[in-house]
């Protein structure tokens, strides 16, 4: 193999392994997040008075790492 080759296979390796997220499950009926180095997705499900509800406005951010967001 020649180093131009493995180079890229390596560098492969680790974009792929900047992408494959934590899942978090939250006790508010369901919400998950999944948390990658690269990305970020909130999947919002809330039970409220008895009833299951999906909010719509679903998170997906790239890049969720943001100087100016103080969260």
């Amino acid at each position: 193999m020649t180093p131009r080759t493995k180079y890229t296979i390596i560098l492969s390796l680790v974009f792929i392994a900047l992408c494959i997220p934590k899942v978090t499950t939250y006790k508010d009926g369901g919400t998950k997040k999944y948390q990658a180095v690269l990305w970020s997705y909130v999947d919002y499900c809330r039970i409220e008075h008895g009833l299951e509800q999906d909010k719509d406005d679903d998170g997906f951010r790239f890049f969720p790492f943001n100087c100016i967001d103080n969260e």
